[in-house]
């Protein structure tokens, strides 16, 4: 037999459905982070799903501030939020490894030969 609802709810556990967030300022800042790497080209259409990962734990921390003791989840929030923004290229120390990958790639083609240069001159009839 189903439960009857309770005539006098608690208002702490109505408060369990109280309006959301909708935009606290965790959730503002990953939205200009996300629009930033995205008119940077950091982002491709095939991460839109890593994007809603990081949007949801920037809400999900706008969320846990207004809880009574935002602590606990905050703490476990910010290891995954940052393990998400690293995979999305969006951290200091990944854009600098980026940046050294690109500056070696630029490198080893400077040191590699064109294939103009790299003929034997024997073939040139020097």
């Amino acid at each position: 037999m189903p439960r009857k609802p309770d005539p006098d709810p608690d208002p702490d556990a109505m408060a369990l459905f109280a309006e959301p967030v909708t935009h606290g300022r965790h959730a503002a800042a990953g939205d200009r982070a996300l629009a930033a790497a995205q008119d940077k080209g950091l982002l491709a259409n095939e991460d839109e799903a890593l994007a809603t990962i990081i949007r949801a734990g920037m809400f999900a921390l706008d969320r846990a501030e207004l809880s009574a003791k935002p602590y606990y989840p905050i703490a476990q929030l910010i290891t995954p939020i940052r393990d998400a923004l690293d995979s999305a290229r969006m951290t200091p120390s990944t854009r600098e490894a980026a940046a050294d990958n690109e500056l070696e790639r630029l490198l080893r083609e400077l040191g590699t030969p064109s294939p103009a240069e790299a003929r034997d001159p024997a073939e040139s009839g020097s």
